[in-house]
């Protein structure tokens, strides 16, 4: 057990980190690389749990650049999308749980890698990937791809960015928290695993938010390709092991 809060705590820091800086990637990362030590649906409640906490805090951190109007969208439109997403989790297998976060993260990387269009708002993008993105959430925990198209596809400046991600991640992170507690999903040593990794989260958003000013422009744009990218190929990795053999 040592061994795995040590391995947790140590992912949880770095995803943390990363996220600080792009604002996004958490869940992305955290779910397919928890994976490797946890059964799948553990990993997707974990990275949950440990997620809400460190978007709440990176929340309040970016409070002053949330675009209020974009995150009450995002909101309801995740509100519609969560009760599909939890029936998904509650009877996919997870290879399939897999293939869905892959195969999502990939298609929305394609269109991100074309770079933003700047065209303005667009309240329809804007609630269909709310919607998309709620039923990631609760049946992967990787409900960020679907948001970052949106708004990496309307040129929203990365202020703005970061800190109507962590909102949004923070309510519904919490919110998905909640649910998988109540059909007893939390058992007590996820529940162990999330306490013992919350020092870590602290400590990797902390840095990210000293370091994220470093990052814009054009390198904003490639790590934000680079991290859906990378989470693309972890989440499918294990399914092209198994295909080969």
């Amino acid at each position: 057990m040592t061994g795995t809060i040590l391995a947790v705590a140590a992912v949880a820091m770095a995803i943390a980190f990363a996220q600080g800086v792009a604002g996004f990637g958490f869940a992305l990362l955290a779910v397919p690389v928890l994976a490797v030590v946890l059964p799948v649906k553990d990993a997707v409640v974990l990275s949950t749990l440990i997620g809400a906490a460190n978007s709440s805090y990176q929340a309040v951190l970016l409070r002053s650049s949330i675009d209020r109007v974009r995150v009450r969208r995002y909101l309801w439109g995740s509100l519609v999308g969560a009760p599909f997403g939890f029936a998904l989790f509650q009877v996919a297998s997870p290879d399939v749980l897999r293939a869905i976060v892959g195969i999502a993260v990939l298609g929305g990387t394609v269109v991100v890698a074309r770079g933003a269009t700047g065209e303005g708002p667009r309240p329809a993008l804007d609630r269909s990937m709310a919607v998309v993105s709620g039923v990631l959430l609760t049946s992967t925990s990787t409900n960020g791809p679907p948001l970052v198209l949106a708004l990496r596809a309307q040129g929203v400046p990365i202020d703005s960015f970061r800190a109507s991600l962590a909102t949004v991640f923070a309510v519904t992170g919490l919110a998905a928290s909640v649910a998988f507690a109540m059909v007893g999903s939390v058992d007590a040593d996820v529940a162990a695993l999330a306490l013992a990794a919350l020092p870590a989260v602290a400590v990797g958003a902390r840095l990210g938010y000293r370091f994220r000013t470093r990052v814009a422009g054009a390198a904003f744009s490639r790590l934000v390709v680079a991290l859906l990218v990378a989470g693309a190929l972890v989440s499918l990795a294990p399914l092209a092991v198994s295909l080969i053999a």
